[in-house]
């Protein structure tokens, strides 16, 4: 056997022994409790002078089940030694895979003196670790739910000052609603272009990342509405689905076919009947002023093009 089919052979055995492993490995989900112990055990053995948990597992009110990501923090008088040597991350188990944020080339560090590990394991369990240096630690104040997991010396006692009401839902001011609602109908005029060129790319990603999220800024406020503004629907709105009907839900979803420049075009279409809706609607019961008249305008305008089959004219194609 050549060298070259010895070498795809031993890479083969190695990748079937992986595999196995993993999947061992996602067959025991590690129990809360037990990665509490390690956690704590860990930060004794890097030194760690406080160590506190927050996110979502000090949330009473969070869904709870094994996919909850842990999200740590060590207080150290130095963090740099770790950094400089991640080694001892290996206590916690094999990794799956690994982010480090504040050494990103294509994202600037947020952080501003700490350092943070984002760790999947083989197992599923999601370990967000934030190193801070003890000079730092007052910036832990407003980590929403932070509770100390070991603090010694006190230092993270004022974490009975912040909690989870950091994120609920807050009600908007005239100014915001009124930018929020300008914002949906002014990219969904890019939407429009977008189909019309039949660059369906360009104007998928308009409807999503901006007219969608502003839907859903505007779904949010009906909930928050009915809770007195006491309510988070979770990042990325994740828990929105539990507070409407089947009927709705399916409604909302319905919106999000952009695989054609005809799908796409009719999710545009709905997506400003809804939000035109809503937005009445919720301006009515917050006391806000909508204005109709820049609303009416788009849909016409993009109706216009909609009876077109998104077909520019041949003059206008030069």
């Amino acid at each position: 056997m050549s060298w070259k089919k010895r070498n795809y052979a031993n890479i083969y055995r190695k990748s079937i022994v992986i595999q196995k492993l993993v999947e061992l490995e996602v067959e025991r989900v590690r129990e809360e409790a037990e990665l509490l112990r390690l956690i704590q055990s860990v930060g004794e053995g890097v030194g760690a002078r406080a160590i506190g948990l927050s996110g979502s597992r000090t949330d009473p009110q969070a869904p709870k089940d094994f996919l909850q990501d842990f999200d740590v923090v060590y207080v150290m008088d130095d963090i740099q030694p770790l950094v400089d040597d991640p080694s001892w991350l290996e206590a916690f188990g094999p990794l799956m895979i690994r982010q480090t944020p504040e050494a990103s080339t294509i994202y600037p560090p947020s952080l501003g003196g700490c350092f943070t590990y984002l760790m999947h394991f083989l197992d599923g369990v999601r370990i967000d670790l934030m190193l801070c240096p003890l000079a730092l630690v007052d910036r832990l104040a407003n980590e929403p739910g932070l509770q100390p997991l070991l603090d010694p010396d006190q230092l993270l006692s004022f974490t009975n000052q912040a909690n989870h009401s950091h994120y609920w839902i807050k009600r908007p001011t005239q100014a915001a609603f009124r930018e929020h609602c300008n914002e949906f109908w002014w990219v969904s005029t890019y939407v429009v272009k977008g189909l019309l060129r039949k660059q369906l790319i360009y104007a998928a990603d308009h409807l999503y990342t901006i007219c969608w999220q502003e839907l859903l800024w505007i779904e949010d406020l009906f909930v928050a509405h009915t809770q007195q503004f006491q309510v988070s629907t979770g990042k990325n709105h994740k828990y929105l689905q539990s507070f409407l009907t089947e009927k709705e839900w399916r409604e909302l979803t319905s919106l999000l076919d952009f695989s054609t420049i005809t799908a796409c075009g009719q999710s545009l279409l709905k997506m400003q009947k809804r939000f035109d809706g809503q937005a009445k609607k919720i301006s009515e019961k917050l006391g806000l002023a909508y204005d109709w008249q820049e609303a009416e305008n788009v849909q016409k305008y993009t109706k216009y093009w909609s009876e077109k089959n998104w077909q520019m004219r041949p003059e206008n194609q030069k």
